[in-house]
């Protein structure tokens, strides 16, 4: 804002706005939420909206609603039912609902990197001097930070490294587009002179996690049979979306003039546009024409064209308006505000043209695509968005200078702007109000016994395990621990998750999608059913060795799992540690007498 011209009062004012935005407003959701428990709408419109269990049949009246766990809903919108039921199972999630949920994934993690990544590239981009193998002689720094803040994040979130390596060599091109006005050539050149040496040291940076790392993706598929509706996409994207496209409109209206020298800019946004269109074409929907025949290949491209249709169009407008700018020698940053707005719905377009092949398939084929693809939108999309409010709003209306409708239509356009924006203000904040409320417990819940503690909870029903975890944690020496291994998403794993100490296996599920395949672990689940179960102290204090155990948690999910331990047969080499509540923790003897 500064760099286009704005006060110090607009700079402060909607940057401290944009954190709160970014990272605290809720999607549309749940406005429909508010819908619901007042009874506006019958059956049919929820039908209609066709979001899972958003219907008239939960509670009704209130200020929020008192469904369990109604917040989780906002994150599952975008998806198709049919008659076989799902078809088309997405996450969209959002940084407030990961904040309530306690999601600490490596996409929520890397939320600041990724920020301070585009701020590098911004800051690229508004340097002093030519590129090329001298700017980076001439900025060292600056070259050495965005290095370091790529190979970065491909350590944290491999899916931001691919995306902020999109935005760099983007940004580095419309720079040099800026120093050679008119040679799209020679701003190639210049940008890849930089481009390349930037890419290569962020990879030689962290060069040893690529020795071992592995993941579990195996390829990109084209999308086929499901699409995302316009009004799902509105409902995550719409509070942010809607100013941007406001921009565009105002820059696109103001700077749009065609000229010669602007054919070649003109032609790339096409290009970069089409593309993947084209690919897709290419491929799934000639596929389903000789699968499934033309009249189903022609309706599956007309259901995509809806969304990706108009999604191409904002991208290549974003991408030919950012050149025009950058070819003007504008520095305002607007150039680069419509580049982010064009990669994010670029991004938006992939998801619904191509999906990552994982571990998921079938109706959840793109959900990690979705996910993960939306939520990078929705940082870029608001970082654009405070951008857009401020461009929209900053310019003066004279009265002296124009006839009084000249001036009225404007003026008009920008009340019904501020009562539209208003309403999305107030539609995104409910949620984010009525979740944290339900989540303290504060509607709705018990009044006494409130915490930030998340292990409060075992206080009263399991204070044996309460306070093993306390001691394991507080006081004892550090060591890796076995306990009873089962199912995602339910109390297996909670020793290790809540002292930070490593299991032999954690949740098994995740495990597999995270490593994308069960051989890294293969037996573990065996080998700590035999250590609970096993008569023979030599093979238990062999297995014990084998994972090189210090601490054996034996509490109620042990002894369910497997039934009554002979652990406190092995006092040779298993000495009680802790002893509380029917919680035992034994701690593996040094050197064992077997």
């Amino acid at each position: 804002i500064r760099l286009a011209g704005g006060s110090v009062r607009w700079a402060l004012g909607l940057g401290a706005a944009a954190p709160a935005l970014i990272l605290i407003a809720g999607n549309l959701v749940g406005a429909l939420e508010f819908v619901r428990i007042r009874g506006w709408a019958g059956p049919g419109f929820w039908e209609w909206v066709g979001i899972e269990g958003l219907n008239t049949t939960g509670s009704v009246g209130g200020a929020f609603p008192g469904d369990f766990w109604w917040w989780f809903r906002s994150t599952r919108v975008i998806g198709t039912h049919g008659e076989e039921g799902v078809l088309d199972y997405t996450i969209t999630e959002f940084p407030a609902f990961s904040f309530l949920l306690g999601d600490l994934h490596a996409h929520v993690l890397a939320i600041p990197f990724l920020l301070l990544a585009v701020t590098a590239a911004l800051n690229a981009y508004c340097s002093n001097g030519m590129l090329g193998v001298g700017w980076l002689r001439r900025h060292p720094a600056q070259g050495l930070s965005l290095g370091l803040c790529g190979g970065a994040l491909a350590f944290i979130n491999f899916w931001d490294f691919a995306t902020f390596t999109a935005l760099l060599a983007v940004v580095l091109l419309l720079k040099g587009y800026r120093d050679y006005p008119g040679s799209l050539l020679q701003a190639a050149n210049t940008a890849a002179a930089v481009f390349l040496p930037v890419f290569v040291l962020s990879i030689a940076m962290f060069l040893p996690i690529y020795f071992t790392f592995s993941g579990q993706t195996a390829g990109v598929l084209p999308l086929r049979d499901v699409a995302t509706r316009p009004f799902h996409f509105l409902l995550v994207l719409g509070l942010f979306a809607i100013p941007c496209l406001a921009l565009l409109a105002q820059k696109a209206i103001k700077h749009c003039r065609y000229s010669p020298n602007d054919a070649a800019v003109g032609v790339v946004a096409l290009l970069v546009a089409a593309i993947p269109l084209g690919i897709w074409l290419a491929t799934a929907f000639l596929f389903t024409i000789v699968t499934d025949g033309v009249v189903v290949a022609l309706d599956d491209l007309g259901r995509r064209l809806i969304l990706v249709g108009p999604g191409a169009v904002v991208v290549g407008v974003a991408a030919y308006v950012s050149g025009l700018l950058a070819r003007k020698g504008d520095g305002s940053g607007s150039s680069f505000v419509l580049l982010l707005m064009a990669l994010a719905f670029f991004l938006i377009m992939i998801a619904e043209l191509f999906h990552i092949v994982d571990s998921f398939s079938g109706p959840w084929r793109r959900m990690n695509t979705v996910f993960k693809v939306y939520y990078q939108a929705w940082l870029f999309l608001g970082v654009a968005a405070v951008f857009a409010v401020y461009s929209l709003w900053s310019g003066r209306l004279s009265w002296s200078t124009a006839s009084r409708w000249t001036s009225f239509a404007p003026l008009a356009m920008r009340g019904l702007g501020a009562a539209l924006l208003a309403v999305l203000f107030v539609a995104s904040f409910y949620y984010t109000i009525g979740a944290a409320i339900e989540r303290a417990g504060v509607y709705g819940g018990p009044q006494e016994g409130r915490t930030l503690d998340g292990l409060a909870y075992l206080k009263p029903s399991n204070p044996g395990e309460y306070e093993a975890i306390a001691w394991l944690r507080d006081e004892a020496p550090p060591g890796r621990i076995v306990e009873a291994v089962g199912d995602d998403y339910t109390q297996y794993g909670n020793i290790s998750a809540s002292t930070g100490l490593p299991t032999v296996l954690g949740w098994v599920g995740h495990e597999l999608q995270w490593r994308g395949s069960s051989e890294p672990f293969a037996g573990r689940a065996e080998d700590v059913a035999a250590i609970y179960s096993g008569q023979d102290p030599r093979e238990v204090r062999l297995l014990l060795e084998k994972y090189e155990v210090r601490y054996v948690y034996l509490g109620n999910r042990e002894q369910e799992r497997y039934g009554v331990s002979s652990l406190n047969q092995f006092s040779d080499f298993l000495r009680t540690v802790f002893h509380q509540d029917g919680v035992i923790v034994y701690e593996v003897s040094e050197e064992p007498e077997i």
